[in-house]
């Protein structure tokens, strides 16, 4: 989780502190989506309610929920996963902080998949943002950050189509990696080309539909050819072109370290098995 730690019987001051600091988060993330006018910002501080703790392995959203309530995932990871009768899981997509969850566009529109906390999750929810589905000609600006989030998790479907459709298992690991990694940085929580992994190789092998196994080997080859490199769960890129070149084609939202020189351009193009 992220530095949001006072809760339970912590003085008051230090109580209100967190609430503001967390309120602050939010905005923080809904303007990383789309820039919102000022008594738009001023309605989403009003609104924001209190934060809501879930732990690893609670279900956020169930299948068959109604997604007219909008929340903002302040901390923590989910995933948006399919779980078949024999016990196999898939996940779709991950939810991380700054990420919305519980709208779609859609009038009358259910989840047809769970949203299962993979970490400790903190969530708000945003009135602002219900009120946005129900009149969307009053808030222009957060009506444009709905439709940017819903465009953004329609990629990233895309990209796990083409992922566990057509790729290899280093290209399947080189896109998640830097699709994670470009999300991770839009909302300043990556930097350096480097950032916090805290899923398991389990979980990865259930979103790239290999084995647990061969997502190990895909890891340390990748550490051999000196594209990656991981210490506990934080993971460097260190040879970003290469890891671009395998990754494909991917639809990503725009990351600072790409445009600040961090990466390395001059590292030579890896060769992996396939």
């Amino acid at each position: 989780m992220k530095a949001f730690d006072v809760v339970g019987n912590a003085p008051h001051q230090a109580r209100a502190s967190a609430r503001s600091e967390r309120r602050s988060a939010v905005l923080r993330y809904i303007k990383a989506v789309g820039p919102i006018s000022d008594s738009e910002a001023d309605l989403v501080l009003q609104g924001a309610g209190d934060v809501a703790i879930a732990a690893t392995g609670a279900e956020l959203l169930r299948p068959g929920a109604q997604l007219n309530q909008p929340r903002m995932i302040l901390s923590g990871w989910a995933g948006l996963s399919v779980v078949l009768s024999d016990g196999r899981r898939q996940f779709l997509d991950f939810a991380l902080p700054g990420d919305l969850i519980g709208f779609n566009l859609h009038p009358n529109s259910h989840a047809k998949a769970a949203v299962v906390c993979l970490t400790p999750v903190e969530t708000m929810k945003i009135p602002a943002l219900a009120v946005c589905l129900e009149t969307p000609e009053r808030l222009p600006g957060l009506l444009s950050v709905l439709h940017t989030a819903q465009d953004q998790f329609e990629n990233r479907l895309l990209n796990q189509i083409v992922r566990n459709g057509c790729q290899t298992a280093h290209e399947k690991l080189c896109s998640l990696l830097l699709e994670l990694y470009a999300r991770l940085a839009r909302v300043g929580l990556a930097e350096q080309l480097s950032f916090e992994l805290p899923i398991s190789q389990i979980v990865i092998a259930d979103a790239l539909g290999l084995s647990t196994v061969h997502v190990n080997r895909t890891f340390q080859l990748l550490k051999r050819e000196g594209i990656i490199q991981s210490e506990g769960h934080r993971l460097t890129i260190l040879n970003l072109p290469v890891m671009r070149k395998f990754a494909g084609q991917l639809r990503l939202p725009k990351s600072s370290a790409e445009t600040n020189g961090a990466e390395r351009m001059d590292a030579p193009e890896a060769r992996l098995p396939e």
